[in-house]
């Protein structure tokens, strides 16, 4: 089998290069072993929410240019021009780049019906299931309805579901209640209720993904809305723990009509549907632009010179051999399996490419719990978390002289080392902005 373009890995950022490589009229595949970390995610696109010493961006553009300029390892300042480039060309050139990658994001969102809701120049703070926040850039509107600045000066009321025990409404409303002072959000009451689904009534282990699901019934929605009329004498804001699968914008509307009130979803905690949903979407632009996506496709080998010239792929009980002009890497960190640990060293999984802390030290040789601090949280995460494999400016992966490991391979997202995408909440955004340009440079 012959294709243009092979992708290893299905999440934000392989999907992302697939796209932009397909829209150039590319023969692309995508193959993907399993689920990744973006089907886990949250579902919004975080893109800089703080500095590892815990500063919080007031702006993901603050971000990125504090980053560029400071953190000459990022992928935020490779892409910039990288560790030779002067520190303010570097930059403007990153700030760049990752508004038009980000713009290209919404558009291919606003092409599969989905309207992604933000600015590269301000963070807005969405609640989760614990009542606690978090900064991002670009989210749903679904769950953009309930930022923060939103619900200021309002009654606001947390929703649960009976027999749901991914999410307890009273202790977010206690804890929501507790925090937002801090945030100078001052809703005039916060309270709580539960609900019954039709059709899961008197279970104990219901799913966020079933109740999603009834969600996208016509009639159980309409059941829900008057359930909410019932339960809900007045509120301003409403905020309940799924909007459902297919149509989440259309549910939450029919919601918002039947309770009188502004009603959002909630941010979770993995299995996340918003990350279900997001895989699905960024999935469906890119096999609108023609590019091939196959799940169950293991990637057990490659034929590797100068150039990579082949990767073995099984599928089901049989190995096949698929050629490619260019691969592009996309494997993840550890969920997705890009990095493994082997007899405690820390390894890149389908190349052997060199592994690097993010102060560039090559890892071949140290052990991976030197890579772990004695801390459970320390300042700036573990060193563990910031390390994968070094790219150049063209995301190709490098070798300790700097120069291409392979010239026909790129990669993009949670392989690279230099971020530590947990303490600094930019996966999604590093993800995007790395597929899109990866995709661009794989095309040519």
């Amino acid at each position: 089998m012959k294709v243009d373009v092979f992708v290893i890995g299905a999440g934000a950022a392989g999907l992302t290069a697939a796209r932009i490589a397909a829209e150039k009229g590319l023969k692309v595949l995508v193959a993907e072993k399993g689920s990744g970390a973006t089907i886990q995610s949250s579902g919004v696109i975080d893109v800089a929410g703080y500095l590892p010493s815990g500063f919080l961006f007031a702006s993901a553009s603050e971000g990125v240019r504090i980053i560029a300029r400071e953190n000459k390892s990022h992928p935020y300042s490779i892409i910039g021009g990288g560790q030779e480039t002067e520190p303010e060309k570097r930059v403007k050139e990153s700030e760049k780049l990752v508004r038009k990658a980000l713009k290209d994001f919404v558009e291919s969102m606003n092409s599969v019906r989905v309207n992604f809701m933000g600015s590269l120049d301000e963070n807005v703070l969405v609640t989760n299931f614990v009542g606690t926040f978090k900064p991002t850039c670009l989210c749903p509107s679904t769950i953009y309805n309930g930022n923060t600045k939103n619900l200021d000066n309002s009654s606001v009321i947390f929703v649960g579901v009976k027999g749901f025990p991914d999410y307890d409404p009273k202790f977010c409303a206690q804890s929501f209640s507790d925090i937002a002072p801090g945030l100078k959000i001052k809703p005039k009451s916060v309270n709580h209720a539960y609900l019954d689904i039709p059709g899961l009534e008197g279970r104990g282990d219901i799913l966020a993904i079933e109740i999603a699901r009834r969600m996208d019934d016509p009639e159980t929605l309409e059941k829900i809305g008057q359930n909410l009329q019932k339960r809900i004498e007045s509120a301003d804001h409403i905020a309940i723990p799924t909007a459902g699968v297919k149509s989440p914008e259309e549910n939450i509307k029919t919601l918002a009509e039947a309770a009188g009130a502004n009603v959002f979803e909630l941010t979770s905690f993995p299995p996340s549907v918003p990350g279900y949903r997001l895989v699905k979407l960024l999935e469906k632009a890119a096999q609108n632009a023609g590019a091939s996506v196959r799940r169950g496709y293991k990637v057990v080998g490659a034929n590797c010179n100068k150039m990579v010239k082949s990767l073995k792929v099984e599928i089901g009980r049989k190995i096949t051999e698929i050629e490619a002009d260019v691969y592009i890497l996309a494997s993840g960190s550890f969920l997705g399996g890009g990095l493994k640990e082997e007899k405690d060293f820390l390894k890149e999984s389908m190349f052997n490419l060199p592994v690097y802390s993010s102060d560039g030290t090559n890892l071949e040789e140290v052990c991976l719990e030197k890579l772990l601090s004695r801390n459970v949280f320390p300042m700036g995460g573990h060193k563990l978390f910031s390390s994968g494999i070094n790219v150049n400016e063209k995301l190709q992966p490098i070798s300790d002289k700097g120069e291409p490991v392979y010239g026909n391979l790129y990669a993009a997202g949670s392989v690279l080392s230099g971020y530590n995408y947990i303490a600094e909440k930019s996966g999604m955004g590093v993800a995007i902005v790395t597929g899109y340009l990866a995709g661009l440079n794989a095309s040519g």
